[in-house]
């Protein structure tokens, strides 16, 4: 019960953020200026993804109160968020949603809210293995930053963008994801090899990581291929299908779960 409530909630934390980042970047691909405020549909999504991303960091905090046996007290509440790497990430990621939640409700200007977006999701690593990695932590953290708002600007766009199908945005969107998905993927792949290298390639295959990383893996490849599509669609002047688009979504909406669980397991030789 408290795996799956973790895994639910590291999902719903990403799906937030990959929505927020997706976001500027669908603003961006309409060409509007960085000091537009947001209309009321952007807003009233904003807050939702402000608070979704507040109710993720919640049941986060549940499980790794539970998970560590601590007593419903100040003290042990204290002490988790004070004298703990975890604690005080998570006190990092809180502060910048609510900051969000409240730049959202004064309309702030595109730019503010890009910051804010990129701040959390550059402290994302806060909370996740990067953590612990005390050989490497500034490289585990850059990549870990790198792969979250790449993946935000590529996949995130590309759902913000879903409804959007006109030639310009997708021409204008797949001259982006050019960039971003490539870094997705080497991010992700340098990820995983900080994950790995404490282990055998018997504790790889064999363990429940190196399963979850292969799946997702090959999912992020069925990604790829779709995309190679998508722009060679583009190079012939057809804008892609609503099916292919969506079918696209799905395998992201796969992946982030895969990683929702990836998050939560424990790397080979640990």
């Amino acid at each position: 019960m408290v795996n799956a409530m973790a895994i639910l909630a590291r999902l719903l934390l990403y799906v937030a953020v990959t929505i927020a980042l997706g976001g500027i970047c669908a603003h961006w691909v309409r060409r509007e200026p960085w000091s537009a405020r947001l209309g009321v549909v952007d807003v009233r999504l904003s807050l939702l993804v402000g608070l979704a991303a507040l109710t993720a960091l919640l049941l986060m905090f549940v499980v790794q109160f539970t998970a560590l046996d601590l007593a419903p007290t100040a003290n042990d509440v204290a002490m988790l968020m004070r004298q703990t790497t975890w604690g005080r990430g998570w006190l990092l990621l809180a502060g910048i949603a609510m900051t969000g939640l409240a730049l959202t409700a004064v309309r702030a200007t595109l730019a503010v809210r890009a910051v804010v977006v990129v701040a959390f999701a550059v402290a994302m690593g806060g909370l996740g293995h990067a953590a612990a990695d005390e050989a490497a932590p500034l490289l585990s953290r850059g990549l870990d930053a790198m792969h979250v708002v790449s993946v935000g600007v590529w996949l995130g766009g590309l759902l913000c963008l879903g409804s959007d199908l006109t030639p310009t945005s997708w021409s204008r969107f797949s001259g982006l994801a050019v960039f971003a998905a490539p870094l997705a993927v080497l991010s992700g792949v340098g990820s995983a090899l900080r994950r790995v290298s404490g282990g055998s390639v018997s504790q790889i295959v064999g363990g429940d990581y190196g399963r979850l990383l292969a799946a997702k893996l090959a999912c992020v490849a069925l990604i790829l291929l779709v995309g190679a599509w998508h722009r060679r669609q583009l190079r012939a002047r057809r804008v892609p299908t609503v099916a292919s688009v969506r079918f696209e979504l799905l395998l992201a909406l796969v992946v982030l779960g895969v990683t929702a669980a990836l998050t939560g397991t424990a790397p080979p030789g640990e």
